[in-house]
């Protein structure tokens, strides 16, 4: 029989980086809504931390977080830091107010799937679902490689 701890072990996960709350709830409330179970970060440090003891399917960090500009956001460097292997199961998502969203060439620029502006927030459910969808088709052939290679073994 399986207990409310073995779901939220099955359930997936998102990782919450934002500069304060209001902007906290924004990035939290969607992805909720999408059925991942939010954590938030609340310092880089913390964020560097869960990054190393968890894979998080969604981690969407504010450009602002921890007080820092996006050239040097400890927790987005910790969160496009993480093993390759890690970092092909998780969509980053970058949010600020410079930012316009589902700009491709920004995300590339910053090593992130996708960028979102803070004004977009409200509309973050439909950019996540969309992106996830699209990197789960993306690397369905290597999935499926990989698990053909290992079953071979």
């Amino acid at each position: 029989m399986m207990t409310a701890s073995d779901h939220a072990e099955d359930q997936a996960s998102a990782l919450v980086c934002a500069s304060n709350p209001k902007t906290e709830r924004l990035m939290a409330e969607p992805l909720a809504a999408l059925g991942y179970r939010v954590q938030i970060g609340l310092f880089a440090e913390d964020v560097a931390l869960k990054l190393k003891s968890h894979t998080y399917e969604v981690v969407v960090v504010d450009q602002e977080f921890d007080e820092t500009s996006s050239g040097s956001n400890p927790a987005l460097a910790e969160a496009v830091g993480v093993p390759a292997a890690q970092r092909r199961r998780q969509f980053v998502v970058l949010a600020g107010p410079d930012l316009k969203t589902d700009d491709h060439m920004e995300a590339f620029v910053h090593s992130v799937d996708a960028v979102c502006a803070l004004a977009d927030l409200p509309n973050l459910q439909p950019v996540i679902r969309r992106g996830v969808a699209r990197q789960q088709e993306f690397y369905a052939p290597l999935r499926h490689t990989t698990a053909a290679l290992e079953a071979i073994r």
